[in-house]
């Protein structure tokens, strides 16, 4: 019987994978506390919605092309634990995204069109899933999808100071991925993305080394399983 990929990267996981996935990789969350620099919060109601903010950041999203960064992830549970997490991604438009966490382990996830493929190295193991309808309005496709139309599930409000912007948005239906999405763009350069949850979780995503519209080569988003590694595809049958 073959594994599963116990830890999933929710970034990735927001973009594609099963909420069965995600919760769990929730229960095997590490202890390890490390310290996280507190984030300025936007209160914004649920009713509220500004037009000319979501248009804004639609113009923004729709900028980018491809994108290439360097990425620490934090995941805060409601408790105070914390786990860190740090690799590298890449993103193209229409529909291309990896997602390649280094430290603490090695893991590779991967959207291409309608499936993705997550590579797990440590257990030599390699999961492909569909992406389903149930995925399509999801707050990663809003780097890789049609923006606009995805921004219409949204409630969408920017604070705003010296050029730069959070925009905060709610989803207008409920939704057991986030309860909140924050956006952040320093001098017009996206800089982290913060997920929270309706129990008090949070996940914050730091990009660094932030290249715009570069070229990025299709081939970075085809996946050739490795000699000798379990090959689980999930979209036969």
């Amino acid at each position: 019987m073959f594994k599963k990929i116990s830890q999933v990267t929710v970034l990735a996981a927001v973009f594609s994978l099963s909420s069965q996935v995600v919760a769990a990789q929730q229960e095997s969350v590490s202890a390890k506390t490390l310290a996280v620099q507190p984030v300025k919060a936007v209160d914004v109601s649920k009713g509220l919605n500004d037009e000319k903010a979501s248009q804004s950041l639609a113009e923004k999203l729709e900028a980018l092309k491809s994108l290439t960064a360097h990425f620490q992830q934090d995941a805060i549970a409601s408790n105070g634990r914390t786990q860190s997490e740090s690799g590298e991604m890449q993103m193209k438009r229409p529909d291309l995204f990896r997602w390649v966490t280094t430290e603490p382990y090695e893991q590779e996830i991967v959207a291409h069109g309608s499936k993705v493929w997550m590579v797990d190295r440590d257990l030599q193991q390699v999961i492909i899933q569909k992406q389903d309808a149930r995925m399509a309005n999801t707050p990663a496709q809003l780097l890789t999808g049609n923006a606009r139309e995805l921004l219409k599930q949204y409630n969408v409000s920017v604070y705003s100071k010296d050029r730069n912007e959070k925009y905060t948005l709610t989803p207008k239906a409920d939704s057991d991925l986030f309860e909140k999405l924050d956006i952040d763009f320093r001098q017009g350069r996206l800089t982290s993305i913060e997920l929270s949850d309706s129990l008090g979780g949070k996940r914050r995503i730091l990009f660094s080394e932030v290249k715009e519209n570069g070229q990025v080569n299709d081939d970075l988003f085809e996946v050739k399983p490795p000699k000798g590694f379990d090959v689980i595809d999930e979209t036969r049958g």
